[in-house]
């Protein structure tokens, strides 16, 4: 069931607990194994890109998905990546964990069908944040953009499971998208967790590693200077990009936080909606 096969550590077994309290005994499903191989690979201390890339090709369906998603304006590649060797070395050991773990969670995650919740519409606003994130990273911290996609990506990545796993959830998220009230208010009023708490647990019983982890499980907190990935923070409160509030307040954040220019911050959120569908055909 985790990333790495090896005995747990007293926090992942209380996580899985905590997991199994809320959902009602639900156990998350075990990562495909050529990826979980994979992550064991690059996540050590003597790792070998090519053994990695080699494991890789063993499942030629991941292996086409990670083409095309190094290929993507997210990660913006100086020249088109045709193998798969070449696109392993050019993102290095870092970058390349953090894409296994976006296909991963994808892989993984329930996507059948619920009342109030649309698999196909949620990957798709999870891309959009992705992008925007990544595009912002691009220009104000390079060395993290990966991480700020992954991040950004996966924020919410408790919903599908706590909709399908939870009876009246999607209820929730249709009061929520109805009325704008932040959905932690509201499951704060329902229940006596949230799903920002939920996705950490699912995060430490996943192995997730510290920075993202920690990133995810608190990506509604207010932004702080000591913040990892703010970005995340700052993507992950826009409910809908294409409502003109949502995007005016965020450049607004933006503008505050990270202190670019306004032109400057409406030019690179065009950009990254260009390339935020492509993305999001990857995932939804």
């Amino acid at each position: 069931m985790a990333i790495l096969k090896r005995a747990k550590r007293s926090g992942e077994a209380d996580a899985a607990d905590g997991l199994a309290a809320i959902l009602e005994g639900y156990e998350l499903p075990s990562f495909p194994r050529v990826v979980t191989t994979a992550i064991e690979k690059v996540s050590g201390a003597d790792a070998d890109l090519n053994d990695v890339a080699d494991t890789l090709k063993d499942d030629p369906g991941l292996s086409v998905h990670l083409l095309r998603l190094v290929n993507s304006a997210s990660f913006a590649p100086r020249r088109p990546i045709v193998d798969l060797h070449q696109a392993v070395m050019m993102l290095g050991r870092n970058q390349l964990e953090s894409i296994l773990i976006c296909l991963a969670v994808n892989e993984s995650l329930p996507k059948g069908p619920i009342p109030g919740f649309d698999s196909q519409d949620f990957w798709t606003t999870a891309a959009k944040r992705a992008t925007v994130a990544a595009a912002y990273a691009n220009v104000l911290d390079p060395s993290r953009r990966s991480e700020n996609f992954t991040a950004a990506l996966l924020a919410d990545l408790a919903l599908p499971v706590l909709a399908h796993q939870i009876e009246g959830y999607g209820d929730l998220l249709l009061q929520a998208a109805a009325t704008r009230d932040p959905l932690l208010e509201i499951e704060h009023r329902e229940f006596a967790w949230d799903h920002q708490k939920v996705g950490g647990l699912m995060c430490v019983t996943w192995e997730f590693p510290d920075q993202l982890a920690e990133a995810i499980a608190n990506h509604h907190d207010p932004v702080e200077a000591s913040d990892i990935l703010p970005l995340v923070k700052v993507a992950a409160a826009v409910r809908d990009f294409d409502d003109e509030e949502c995007r005016q307040n965020f450049l607004a954040d933006i503008t505050q936080t990270f202190g670019l220019p306004t032109d400057q911050a409406e030019s690179i959120l065009e950009g990254a909606f260009a390339d935020a569908s492509a993305t999001a055909a990857m995932f939804a």
